[in-house]
């Protein structure tokens, strides 16, 4: 990137973050001056990352082949399915049963497109969602879908950390799904700006949220996995972001340049001068390629100036044949 202001800002942030986050759980505070301090220092920190990185311009897109990002849109598409799966068989009577039913079903079907998309990248380096735009959508509808069951959470209960450093966490993940889907398709453009200041703003939210009082099984299981899920997406986005290319000037344009084809001829070079003696004018000069400035042989000069003089003959002259007949006297 331009500038390594959002890189320090991330660091710092997510520092100082965890380490509100755990004296806050030290104190068994649920929303208080901790809880405040943790969430200014946390927006402050995505704020600075969000318009440091808005220097960076360059387009990017996904690399030709890779194994880590394969194995990482994989994994990543296993967990969501089988953590979604399980807490919705550990919380099927709890509060909100049909939108905790429809999160689920999101996300399974989020997770199956993941784990497509990282197996046929890893096969023979073929992006599905460019042919599917459609399909690349999932993952972004499963995050509005855990938005809309955090919000009526939120209602239903006291304000606490737990549920803030959540919702934060899902708007930026929705945000960030929505632009790695745009370059996915390519749809649209993407800067790398845009790409890493989103994710570090998801990055800090999960980190923070992640450490939560675990011995209240209630807040563990609203929404269902969430808890285990923020981590797993924080860590696949990171090695998403950090796994694109820049755009080549081709890409951006889309138009390809004939490749030319270099024009060899031979280059008369002096004898370099030296500090002993003058030269005579009686030497010879030194032929040798503009590729390769070591002297030619006598046998390998006598066939690259035969071979130069024949192009150089057919490119200036149109040879031509004529036929003449000779008619006899009757």
């Amino acid at each position: 990137m331009k500038s390594k202001l959002a890189w320090a800002a991330f660091g710092v942030t997510l520092a100082v973050s965890l380490g509100l986050r755990a004296v806050q759980l030290a104190a068994a505070e649920t929303f208080g001056a901790w809880g405040i301090a943790l969430c200014g220092v946390l927006a402050a920190g995505a704020l600075v990352c969000l318009l440091a990185c808005r220097s960076d311009h360059t387009m990017v897109r996904l690399p030709v082949s890779g194994r880590l990002l394969s194995t990482a849109y994989t994994l990543t598409g296993i967990l969501l399915t089988g953590v979604s799966v399980v807490y919705q068989a550990w919380n099927k009577t709890g509060k909100f049963p049909y939108t905790t039913g429809i999160c689920t079903v999101l996300a399974v079907a989020a997770g199956l497109m993941l784990c497509l998309e990282g197996c046929l990248f890893a096969a023979d380096g073929q992006n599905y969602f460019a042919d599917h735009p459609v399909l690349a959508l999932t993952p972004t509808l499963w995050c509005c879908a855990e938005l809309v069951l955090q919000f009526r959470v939120n209602a239903s209960e006291p304000v606490s950390t737990e549920n803030i450093l959540r919702t934060g966490a899902l708007l930026f993940l929705m945000l960030t799904l929505q632009a790695l889907v745009q370059m996915d398709t390519e749809v649209r453009r993407v800067s790398r700006g845009r790409l890493f200041g989103l994710t570090f703003a998801t990055v800090l939210f999960a980190a923070a949220s992640a450490l939560p009082r675990f011995g209240n099984a209630e807040a563990a299981a609203y929404p269902p996995g969430l808890l285990w899920v923020l981590p797993v997406m924080g860590a696949f986005l990171m090695i998403a972001v950090c796994t694109v290319r820049p755009m080549t000037r081709e890409e951006l344009t889309g138009e390809t340049e004939d490749e030319e084809v270099p024009e060899v001829r031979p280059v008369v070079m002096k004898d370099a001068p030296t500090l002993t003696a003058r030269r005579s004018r009686g030497n010879r000069p030194v032929i040798a390629s503009r590729e390769d400035r070591r002297p030619l042989s006598p046998n390998e000069m006598e066939k690259r100036l035969e071979r130069v003089l024949i192009q150089y003959l057919g490119q200036k002259y149109n040879a031509k044949c004529y036929f003449y007949t000779h008619k006899k006297p009757h």
